[in-house]
């Protein structure tokens, strides 16, 4: 039994539904879970990569459904479908949509950071300290991080460094027990770090 696309408005054509279902549906569907993985990326933590899973799954699967649709019946929307959902491969290769995660979970957490900050520029540990919600370093310079965690012994933290030296990697390459990789600035004196 064929099940039948609705007319679309104008048109008195139908297409037969190809194998997979509707390939706007499955561009649709890309477009969700690319969104759902750039507002998420620094919450998940390690249970991203289940994310990044899908999108990929929702994306090739909506490309294969897509282009039998076009194959066996030129189907107007299979090409809408595909140009939706290579323009949006290319935003998320291209375009840092991670950085929204980063945006969101910072927002969250930002008060956190902002009373670690006051200790921090006084030389005291944090009060995350007895919490163990966070780690510090009395220097100097005095710095603390908080971790948004990682795979194994490789993790990403938020580093609180009034003296914004964090920044010269070679100099701090040990930070926090661990071998400093990568930082960027978030703002004035917080970071985002990379460690293994």
């Amino acid at each position: 039994m064929n099940q039948q696309y609705a007319s679309q408005p104008g048109g008195g054509n139908s297409e037969e539904r190809p194998w997979g279902g509707d390939p706007m549906v499955w561009a649709g569907g890309f477009a969700a879970w690319l969104l759902f993985y750039a507002g998420t990326a620094y919450l998940l933590e390690v249970f991203s990569i289940f994310v990044i899973f899908a999108v990929v799954f929702a994306g090739l699967a909506g490309l294969s459904v897509s282009a039998l649709a076009i194959k066996k019946q030129r189907s107007r929307r299979a090409v809408f479908a595909v140009v939706i959902i290579l323009g949006l491969w290319c935003v998320w290769l291209y375009a840092p949509v991670r950085d929204i995660g980063l945006w969101v979970r910072f927002a969250i957490e930002e008060s956190r950071y902002s009373v670690a900050l006051e200790s921090v520029v006084q030389g005291r540990p944090p009060a995350c300290m007895a919490e163990k919600t966070c780690d510090f370093e009395a220097g100097p310079p005095a710095r603390a991080v908080f971790s948004w965690g990682g795979l194994v012994d490789n993790w990403v933290g938020v580093v609180i460094d009034p003296s914004d030296d964090i920044m010269n990697l070679e100099r701090n390459r040990g930070a926090f027990g661990g071998k400093l990789v990568a930082c960027r600035p978030i703002r004035s004196h917080f970071y985002l770090c990379s460690f293994t």
